[in-house]
């Protein structure tokens, strides 16, 4: 069976597909932490912080100059980025909404 995917320009758009991008990066921290107990995810946390942050890094040093490649690394870019800040937002959300997710 062949099955012909129709994808809309838009949908391919660089401002639709960084929006996309941080969306996912943003909700990365909830979604990490739901398999885990409270207590374990306050020690899994920091863990999480230092390997995104060392993946972001990572792929500051390797950006090259090629057309196409600086506009998957912008969208990577923005995802590491919103990962890298996803457990600030995920704390500020908590503490805001006054709601205590995993007691």
């Amino acid at each position: 069976m062949v099955i012909h995917h129709k994808i809309p320009q838009s949908r391919l758009e660089e401002e639709y597909l960084l929006k996309l991008v941080w969306g996912i990066g943003i909700c990365r921290h909830h979604i990490r932490i739901a398999r885990y107990h409270r207590w374990q995810a306050a020690y899994l946390t920091p863990l999480h912080i230092i390997n995104d942050a060392y993946k972001l890094i990572e792929l500051i040093l390797s950006f090259n100059n090629s057309i196409e490649e600086r506009f998957l690394k912008k969208i990577e870019f923005n995802y590491r980025l919103a990962t890298l800040l996803s457990p600030l937002v995920f704390v500020k959300t908590v503490f805001k909404k006054k709601i205590y997710p995993f007691s």
